[in-house]
């Protein structure tokens, strides 16, 4: 069984890039739910790094990316 990531990229206040990873991710994942998280820590800012949006969204198993959004 391979070892699943996921991977949101995020933009900062001052540009720079901030990743934020799950590891371990159980499959099937849903794509909106994905994305519904990555737009709830740019609302809400949980890890306090400024975020102001979202640039990509990776699934990564092993270390083959699989799936890439936006």
């Amino acid at each position: 069984m391979t070892d699943t990531k996921l991977e949101i990229s995020f933009l900062d206040a001052f540009h720079k890039v901030v990743r934020f990873r799950l590891n371990n991710v159980k499959q099937p994942v849903d794509s909106q739910k994905i994305e519904a998280l990555a737009d709830f820590m740019v609302t809400n800012d949980p890890l306090a790094k400024n975020v102001m949006e979202w640039t990509e969204i990776k699934m990564i198993e092993g270390t083959q990316t699989v799936l890439s959004a936006k």
